[in-house]
């Protein structure tokens, strides 16, 4: 797996800044990530 993701914006790599957010299944809304 990625140890860093980050964005491409403006021809640039960014990485995000604070806290992340779970990754939900729509179907059941069981957490994916």
């Amino acid at each position: 797996m990625y140890e860093k993701l980050g964005f491409f914006i403006n021809g640039e790599w960014r990485t995000g800044s604070g806290k992340g957010e779970d990754v939900l299944n729509p179907a059941n809304e069981s957490v994916l990530a």
